[in-house]
């Protein structure tokens, strides 16, 4: 199992340090810390938006196995990544196939408080 200081990815950590203040480590235990912190450095460095839900997923499995961490499934993957992020699924058509893409999205907040997905 990987050492909780060896996770970083790369420079950016935004997103690493708002899972970890959202899925503390002593709440969920220390393999689906690493499995959460390993997404969000994924997305951190651009690993993630607009790649294929499944070739996304695909390079969080290498990396979970590369770290001996328990992966999550595509599903729990694909719902914990647009639950959690301003990432949505979009179905794009390439080469007569059929196929889904994470997708980043803004909230842009009005003037009467109601808040927008652009």
């Amino acid at each position: 199992m990987a050492k909780l200081n060896d996770i970083q990815i790369g420079s950016e950590k935004i997103e690493q340090i708002k899972m970890a203040n959202k899925y503390p480590i002593d709440k969920v235990g220390a393999n689906k810390y690493l499995s959460i912190q390993f997404i969000a450095a994924l997305i951190d460095n651009g690993g993630l938006v607009d790649w294929s839900t499944f070739s996304a997923h695909e390079r969080y499995m290498k990396l979970c196995e590369h770290y001996d961490v328990t992966p999550l499934n595509q599903i729990s993957f694909s719902l914990f990544v647009v639950n959690n992020f301003n990432i949505e699924v979009k179905d794009k058509k390439a080469f007569g196939k059929k196929f889904r893409v994470f997708r980043r999205f803004k909230m842009v907040q009005d003037g009467s408080g109601r808040t927008y997905k652009l």
